[in-house]
């Protein structure tokens, strides 16, 4: 089956086997379903094989105009390195700086800079939110056909964009995620927090089917009409529910490494307590509610 997708120019986006019990056998079926289904070599005893396959796009290898939503709290020193290292895209590019509740100079600045570059636009509110609704309310003032997140922290390089556009818009995947698993990182840089990425990752690989190594890198890469038929509950991160909506609605995603440098300046937001019982309450939800 996909050999003969790979010959008709579909993209296999996940395939497998599914049903250990063909008789809705209460308890018993669930249980094999939720756990079978998903452990390494048994889940090829499944009954039944499937492939989800992709036609190309329509607008495959046309430039497509693009927004960069760069979500923000208490940046000063950051921001308009950010906004001036990111480099021009498609047809037509938009920055979006969201603003989340910054109690310094972030949101002067960038009003500053939006008075002379006309691409940049603000969206900025008084009380801290968190990442993940400042995320969702970039996507929702986004007018591009592509969107990417950005973090404003420098810690990726604001250039390595320009990889990510080339990839969705020659149509090699519908979602591009970064991975900070490749690339050496600097001296500094590695805490329990990317050890407990590492276990997320394949975590996440499991439950959706496809190889995702890092799941909290903040640069991710979509199409607009895809990120509007996702519900994103606006809380946390925000990654989870961007990974979430690739494996109900079956996009295609590939991964692209970054190189993770050092935050240049300023403290990271990331409490590991905190955030990893988030997480994995978030992880053992989609468990149960993905199948």
């Amino acid at each position: 089956m996909e050999n003969l997708c790979h010959l008709s120019g579909l993209a296999v986006v996940e395939g497998g086997y599914k049903v250990f019990c063909p008789l809705p056998i209460p308890l018993i079926a669930p249980f094999l379903y939720l756990v079978l289904a998903r452990i390494p070599v048994i889940r090829n005893f499944g009954l039944i094989g499937y492939v989800i396959a992709r036609s190309p796009r329509e607008d495959a290898h046309r430039r497509l105009s693009v927004s960069v939503i760069i979500p923000c709290h208490n940046e000063e020193d950051n921001i308009a390195e950010c906004i001036g290292r990111t480099p021009c895209m498609g047809r037509h590019m938009e920055i979006v700086v969201v603003n989340d509740g910054s109690t310094d100079g972030t949101e002067s600045i960038v009003t500053e800079l939006a008075r002379e570059i006309e691409s940049i636009r603000l969206v900025s509110y008084e009380s801290r939110k968190g990442k993940a609704q400042a995320v969702k309310r970039g996507f929702e003032k986004a007018s591009g056909d592509i969107v990417m997140i950005l973090d404003a922290d420098m810690t990726v390089a604001p250039e390595e964009l320009i990889a990510f556009y080339y990839a969705v818009e020659e149509d090699r995947a519908e979602f591009m995620n970064g991975t900070r698993m490749v690339y050496p990182q600097e001296i500094g840089v590695f805490t329990l927090g990317l050890i407990g990425n590492k276990l997320f990752g394949i975590l996440f690989s499991v439950l959706i089917g496809q190889r995702c190594t890092d799941t909290l890198c903040g640069t991710k890469v979509l199409y607009r009409t895809d990120v509007r038929k996702m519900e994103l509950s606006g809380k946390g991160w925000g990654d989870f529910d961007l990974l979430f909506g690739v494996a109900s609605r079956k996009l295609h995603m590939l991964e692209l490494p970054v190189h993770y440098r050092e935050r240049k300046a300023g403290k990271s937001k990331m409490r590991f307590l905190r955030d990893g019982i988030r997480l994995t309450y978030l992880c053992l939800r989609a468990a149960v509610k993905l199948p």
